[in-house]
């Protein structure tokens, strides 16, 4: 058991419960905990890839379809995951995070 097990509640944003094996960052000051996905990832991030400012969500369900795709690569998306989503859209565009931040580094990458 890790020295830190009793410090260890969740995440202060996604709510979801840290594990004694998952690193993740820690506020001692304020006794917050946050998992890596949601220390590092912009919760608001502006993009190429879409017109609209991007948010993140802890997770998105667009319909009862079953099926769910990320806008950005096609490919499908676990709907219980973080994603980025245009909120003025209303869900119509919906994005994993890799592909938004892949394709911002390839922005940046081309303005070099």
């Amino acid at each position: 058991m890790a020295w830190w097990h009793n410090y260890c509640h969740g995440c202060y944003r996604c709510k979801k419960s840290l594990s004694d094996d998952q690193p993740f960052f820690r506020c001692i000051a304020c006794d917050i905990n946050f998992d890596l996905e949601c220390a590092l990832v912009p919760r608001f991030i502006k993009s190429k890839c879409h017109i609209h400012t991007l948010t993140l969500v802890d997770s998105f369900v667009e319909d009862d379809s079953g099926e769910y795709y990320c806008d950005v690569c096609e490919e499908e998306r676990n709907p219980k995951h973080h994603v980025y989503i245009c909120e003025e859209c209303q869900g119509l565009f919906v994005a994993h995070i890799e592909c938004v931040l892949n394709k911002m580094v390839e922005e940046i990458a081309a303005a070099d």
